[in-house]
């Protein structure tokens, strides 16, 4: 079947058009309420060093392992909810017996563990690349890249995991895998959008609060604002693997 970017970013919308007064509670108890919370209360991750060298990455490294120790259980509970919440509204859409969200939700529950798992056997790949990456010239914006390509390799992988269950995490990846073969840079163009997209407002917004940190009414208001930003691009990259589920062949 024959489709392109524009393609997936109407049949997203249709979606959100459609279902938004299902997606919304979801999106916004398990999505945006955490992010929320997150950049309210956590401190961000230390900066990568701007100057590459042996000294500088050793303190770059003792510094990111501290705050993983401080704060990582708090980033790991965030990012299981936002599974739960996405399970939840690839659910709502590609499960017919998912007809209202505690339908959903009660789904997404017994699949989470799968969806936990299979999220995580993509994740790792992409945190061995992050010391040698970083060693390059350009080394973010090269992660950055090859994070993206992963991620639109295994966008179906939720979609597959409710509609097609039951089917472990590791073959929900092969099945993704499978079914995005030649199309990985046309996906990961249509998902750098929304996730760039997404990150970039937050992060100037972020830049923004730095000088009324001291206020936390303003900081309470501007995380917010933030995490909107990134609840919006992943409510977008959910549904646009639903969108891209749907058009993509059934591949076993």
């Amino acid at each position: 079947m024959t489709f392109g970017f524009r393609d997936l970013y109407r049949d997203a919308w249709a979606l959100w058009q459609r279902d938004r007064a299902a997606i919304l509670p979801l999106a916004g108890l398990f999505q945006f309420v955490p992010q929320w919370g997150l950049l309210m209360l956590v401190p961000s991750a230390p900066s990568a060093p701007e100057t590459v060298d042996a000294a500088a990455m050793e303190a770059f490294t003792a510094a990111f392992t501290a705050w993983i120790g401080a704060h990582g259980l708090w980033f790991v509970a965030g990012f299981a909810l936002a599974l739960f919440g996405t399970l939840a509204i690839v659910a709502i859409e590609v499960d017919r017996r998912a007809a209202t969200v505690g339908q959903a939700m009660l789904h997404a529950g017994g699949l989470v563990l799968r969806y936990f798992l299979a999220s995580l056997l993509v994740v790792l790949p992409a945190s061995l690349l992050v010391g040698p990456a970083l060693a390059l010239p350009a080394g973010s914006l090269l992660l950055g890249m090859v994070v993206v390509w992963l991620l639109a390799r295994t966008m179906l992988i939720a979609s597959i995991i409710v509609a097609e269950r039951p089917v472990g995490a590791v073959k929900a990846i092969t099945l993704s895998w499978r079914r995005t073969k030649g199309r990985g840079l046309m996906l990961a163009s249509v998902l750098a959008v929304a996730i760039v997209g997404g990150q970039a407002v937050a992060g100037a917004v972020m830049r923004i609060a730095e000088p009324i940190a001291a206020s936390p009414v303003a900081m309470a208001a501007i995380s917010g604002i933030a995490a909107l930003a990134m609840t919006a691009a992943s409510l977008a990259s959910a549904l646009l693997g639903v969108a891209a589920y749907r058009r993509l062949p059934v591949l076993v």
